[in-house]
């Protein structure tokens, strides 16, 4: 009898009133979904005014200025079927031209997902600030074969728990310049400017950048001279006519 009423007073404080106290929430729910299926998920983006907007095929997504300077292009994704206490998230935008396709700038940050009720999704906490989305440097680059403002790119996010489950997600985008064009704030120039193929940080962009008269969407010709790959039928807006390894003809990447 003794020590059965040790056991219940350890189990339960008693207030001065002789209330029962609260011992306070009870575990952590980290796995959000069905542990029983495989990961789901979906991508999303900071638009221009850092608001989570979904991220359709071929979106325009703007190319924007982070407290570490230079443009940034901030994708994060939808999940579940996941643990949220532990996330780690990388992401990486390619340019899929050369016939090895080149990652022109990649990331990786361990990420806060909140449960959104009415999707039933996970989605970044915080969602309009820019800690839980990866925040893939574009601009200045000198990796891609072409401009990146208004060209069209291939993103892929990974995100990991600690149980070592996965999810894929990838798009096609097309990163742009955010801003007005001839505005007075010279954002919009020095995006153009620093988002350019011929960019260059020890010169000034009106003497460096000159462009070809490629249509956006399409892949340069090769440094040895090859012809411009073309593809039969032709590429949608979304994605470019690569090269491949016989000259002028390419593939839809």
């Amino acid at each position: 009898m003794a020590l059965t009423l040790l056991l219940a007073a350890a189990a339960c404080e008693v207030d001065g009133a002789g209330g029962d106290v609260d011992a306070g929430p009870g575990p952590i729910e980290c796995f959000h979904g069905d542990e029983g299926q495989q990961p789901e998920g979906e991508l999303v983006f900071l638009d221009e005014n850092f608001q989570l907007q979904d991220l359709a095929p071929g979106q325009a997504v703007p190319l924007l200025l982070p407290p570490q300077g230079g443009k940034v292009a901030f994708i994060g994704a939808r999940l579940k079927n996941m643990d949220l206490c532990s996330l780690q998230a990388n992401g990486g935008v390619f340019d899929d031209c050369p016939a090895q396709p080149r990652i022109i700038g990649r990331e990786g940050r361990g990420i806060q997902m909140v449960v959104n009720d009415a999707t039933g999704f996970a989605e970044p906490a915080d969602p309009t600030t820019i800690n839980n989305y990866v925040n893939v440097p574009l601009c200045g680059n000198f990796t891609s074969s072409r401009d990146i403002d208004g060209e069209p790119y291939r993103v892929e996010i990974r995100i990991s728990d600690r149980a070592r489950r996965s999810l894929v997600l990838e798009a096609d985008i097309t990163p742009f310049c955010a801003g007005t064009p001839g505005g007075e704030d010279g954002v919009f120039a020095q995006c153009t400017c620093e988002c350019d193929a011929d960019f260059d940080f020890d010169a000034a962009c009106e003497d460096v950048i000159v462009d070809d008269d490629r249509p956006a969407g399409t892949c340069p010709a090769a440094a040895d001279g090859d012809p411009v790959p073309v593809c039969t039928p032709a590429c949608d807006a979304a994605r470019v006519c690569a090269e491949t390894a016989e000259p002028g003809v390419g593939v839809c990447r």
